[in-house]
């Protein structure tokens, strides 16, 4: 019977130390403090939620706060809901704590769903944030981990940080939000292992970071922070490009979409892009220059962005032969900034403004095309000294231009015709210059609150924008042919109407124009195939040329060399108005290299026209010796042709606008594959233990006695 007592109570001791660990193994311990409602928390110690929980505290903007250090909240898969259509208050907000643990949590409905505020040496893992403004808000918080995390379809991003150094950033998904992961004047952070759908980097004054291993929709994030002289093309497959404080970078043949901003410069300067597609980043930028200098961005092709591209706190940039339209806001904003130069390029059909500046000085505009957006073609708000000239701006929703509050700014050469509203609208703005300006528009000019602007320059020998002899004021039209210019008297035959056109007391064209004689306007490109040619292999050339003028050409020659060597010429027996003619010229070269080709319409002179400086066009041909093991496609560059206007103007340059050769794809947002568990005490098992064994020592020690 002794026998029996002893292995008895050596079963039931067994018995108690197995329940104990299963119930330790499952999660809650005796020490734990479970979680039924919003709350505070405060004292050290290892809490889980038992239950969902939804909504704020009565009265508060949150729904668990904690305050305090050694805390850890587990979720336990859990979910803390708030309001899913108006994104109110907070999630979890940890206020000027540390060593605080947030594990295994689902959040959805919150303005932000976890916000550490002036709190460090925290960590988030195996955290779900959804459906709210902001996944994980770092603000002035220092030396944080979040881990393991997947944040998707969160307005304005997956992680904001502010004010924010040394914290850790690995192994997270953001899909389908503003920006992955937003740095705001913080420093010293590192973002690793990251995944980012739909969505990417964004840094502004933020420096000392570091990106490594990045995804951008399955693409490579390119984060070059103090790096210089690199090339970075198409071998990169590079799905964002993000410069901080680098120089002499070169950007070229990329194809970049869906990524908040195609490529991010700041502070950056003296570089170099070149045939650069961005599309599709509908809440950012294809391109974003920003405290950045001296740049120069050539052949890029931005559409279905916010913004096309985007310059501010900028100087001394040029943007050239580009197309930025089809964008969802503006096609090209600069702001703050000076100095900057936007030649040959279009802004059409963008649905608000095709190039807007915002308190700017001293930036240029020349030979842009602004068409067919659904307000203004340009907008200068609180901008001056700026100069628009040689520019069509025409069959825009609202006007052609529109300066706001904005003075000492010169618009000449340009072609304002067919917009709805009016051609030329100020509000607040006076001491301007506008004169050899087409217009042509229901309502030609409307000033609202404004002064004196200047409507003439001196009379000056020289063709004028509608085929005139002399430059002085404007050509006042209209659609049907009744403007004051078309039916104006010029009894002495120079082309300047006899009397002055007033549109209010203070704003007087003394000198406006009366159209001469219609001239054609003869434009030409050339491309060629194939794309990579070797000696001895014909190449086939082909010439476009377009007569956009309002005068019917003449015949004339079409000519074809390369140096001095005449490759073919043609004889064009004449062009009528808006014709096109292709001319297919073949050459075979016998000896490799790179050649220059030029294409020249109107060779020998034999055509007067509007304007003579485009009839030339030149295209790079790099003979190879032989053949390329594995061809890669390489852009022609192309002298850009004009884009076609049913009227007498100055001609504008419209670049080539080619289909980009790949759609970036979008990746399934993928989900961290580890999930940690709650962690093990083995405390409480090991003192059962223990005590187990002193008492099956004890036991026998007294049955021995007994003997």
């Amino acid at each position: 019977m002794g026998r029996f007592s002893v292995f008895l109570c050596v079963a039931v001791l067994l018995a108690t130390y197995v329940v104990g660990s299963a119930s330790l193994g499952s999660g809650v311990s005796s020490s734990s403090t479970v979680i039924t409602s919003c709350t505070d928390i405060s004292k050290p110690g290892y809490y889980v939620l038992a239950s969902d929980l939804e909504g704020l505290q009565a009265g508060l903007d949150y729904c668990i706060q904690i305050y305090g250090s050694d805390i850890t909240l587990d979720g336990e898969g859990h979910s803390l809901i708030g309001n899913l259509t108006s994104w109110s208050g907070i999630g979890i907000k940890v206020v000027n704590s540390n060593n605080v643990v947030i594990r295994n949590v689902k959040i959805a409905g919150y303005d932000r769903g976890v916000y550490f505020y002036y709190s460090s040496e925290n960590r988030l893992e195996s955290l779900t944030v959804g459906n709210s403004n902001y996944g994980v808000y770092l603000d002035y918080s220092n030396n944080n981990t979040v881990v393991d995390a997947v944040l998707r379809d969160n307005g304005a991003g997956g992680i904001f940080m502010i004010g924010s150094r040394n914290n850790t950033v690995e192994n997270v998904s953001v899909s389908n939000s503003f920006g992955g992961v937003l740095l705001y004047y913080s420093y010293s952070n590192t973002v690793r292992d990251c995944v980012f759908v739909n969505n990417g980097l964004v840094v502004y004054d933020s420096y000392n970071n570091t990106v490594e291993n990045v995804k951008v929709n399955g693409k490579n994030l390119i984060y070059l922070e103090n790096k210089e002289n690199m090339v970075i093309d198409e071998s990169s497959d590079a799905g964002q490009v993000v410069l901080v404080r680098s120089k002499n970078i070169e950007l070229r043949n990329l194809v970049i979409g869906n990524a908040t901003v195609g490529v991010m410069l700041w502070a950056s300067s003296g570089n170099r892009l070149e045939n650069v597609v961005v599309m599709n980043n509908t809440l950012g930028a294809g391109i974003a220059l920003l405290n950045s200098n001296d740049n120069e961005i050539r052949y890029l092709k931005s559409s279905n962005n916010t913004y096309g591209a985007y310059l501010s706190d900028s100087r001394n940039n040029t943007i050239e032969n580009s197309s930025l339209s089809n964008n969802s806001y503006i096609g090209l904003m600069i702001s703050y900034s000076s100095g900057n130069k936007v030649v040959n390029t279009t802004a059409n059909y963008n649905k608000f403004y095709g190039i807007s500046l915002r308190s700017t000085y001293g930036n240029t505009l020349e030979r842009v095309v602004a068409v067919g957006n659904n307000y203004e073609g340009v907008l200068l708000t609180d901008s001056s000294g700026n100069k628009i000239e040689n520019s069509i701006l025409s069959g825009n929703g609202y006007s052609g231009i529109f300066l706001s509050v904005s003075s000492n700014n010169t618009i000449v050469g340009n072609v304002i015709r067919d917009n709805v509203a009016y051609g030329v609208r100020l509000d607040g703005s006076d001491n301007n210059i506008f004169y050899n300006n087409l217009l042509s528009n229901k309502r030609n000019i409307l000033i609202f609150q404004g002064g004196a602007n200047y409507w003439n320059t001196t009379r000056t020998p020289g063709r004028n924008i509608v085929g005139g002899n002399f430059i002085g004021g404007n050509y006042w039209g209209d659609p049907s042919g009744s403007g004051f210019s078309d039916t104006c008297v010029d009894a002495g035959g120079d082309g300047i109407c006899d009397e002055a056109f007033i549109i209010d007391r203070s704003n007087v064209d003394y000198l406006p124009l009366k159209k001469g004689q219609l001239l054609p306007d003869l434009t030409i490109s050339i491309t060629y195939s194939p794309a990579q040619p070797i000696i001895g292999q014909q190449i086939t050339l082909k010439v476009t040329v377009k007569n956009i003028g309002e005068g019917i050409a003449g015949a004339f020659n079409v000519s074809v060399y390369t140096s001095d060597i005449t490759i073919g010429e043609v004889r064009v027996q004449g062009l009528g108005i808006n014709e096109t003619i292709e001319l297919l010229i073949n050459w075979t070269p016998t000896i490799p290299g790179l050649y220059l080709v030029e294409a020249f319409a109107d060779s020998d002179s034999e055509i007067e026209e509007t304007n003579e400086a485009n009839n030339k066009a030149n295209t790079k041909i790099n003979v190879a010796r032989e053949p390329t093991p594995t061809p890669t496609t390489t852009p022609t560059e192309t002298t850009p042709t004009t884009t076609p206007t049913n009227t007498i103007t100055t001609p504008i340059t419209t670049p080539t606008e080619t289909t980009p050769p790949t759609t970036p794809t979008t990746p399934t947002p993928t989900t961290p594959t580890t999930t940690p568990t709650p962690p093990f005490d083995p405390t409480p098992i090991l003192v059962i233990g223990i005590a187990a064994i002193a008492l099956i020592a004890v036991t026998t020690i007294v049955l021995r006695r007994r003997r």
